[in-house]
């Protein structure tokens, strides 16, 4: 096993995208993005991200950040 993180907290998630925090938390509302809420805080799942951008689990991390990025401009970020 990996010691990749299996999930981000949205602000991580914000600045991995590029955008906003307010983008992502609109993004989940909006069932864009998938998240967990445990206890009071949530959490975007990896997995969810790279459903998202469809990118196999475990791709190098160059093409999911391309992939993150062109999910960000499709978001308005």
């Amino acid at each position: 096993m990996t010691n990749r993180r299996l999930a981000l907290k949205v602000k991580e998630a914000a600045d991995v995208l590029g955008i906003g925090r307010d983008a992502v938390y609109n993004a989940i509302n909006r069932g864009e993005i998938r998240a967990i809420r445990l206890g009071g805080t949530l959490l975007v799942p990896q997995a969810e991200l790279e459903r998202l951008l469809g990118v196999e689990p475990e791709t190098d991390v160059a093409t999911i950040r391309d992939a993150l990025r062109e999910l960000a401009a499709a978001l308005g970020a």
